[in-house]
């Protein structure tokens, strides 16, 4: 039997224990622009101010279009 039928929207999403994701990392860029590997935990603030170019760092810490965490 088909569940889904032709322009039926779904999408499938992983499920994982937190034993499993714990140690986590995700791929970000650092300051040159490079791909770097960082903590799934890290925030979009914690972030910027560590990598973010200087002369960007007062618009990515104070601008109110930064992802929030929600």
């Amino acid at each position: 039997m088909l569940l889904f039928t032709h322009g039926d929207r779904c999408t499938t999403v992983a499920e994982f224990d937190d034993d499993v994701i714990e140690g986590l990392q995700r791929r970000a860029r650092d300051e040159n622009g490079k791909a770097i590997l960082i903590s799934q935990n890290m925030t979009y603030k914690d972030w910027s101010m560590q990598y973010a170019p200087e002369q960007y760092k007062k618009y990515y810490i104070n601008s109110n279009c930064a992802p929030s965490k929600g």
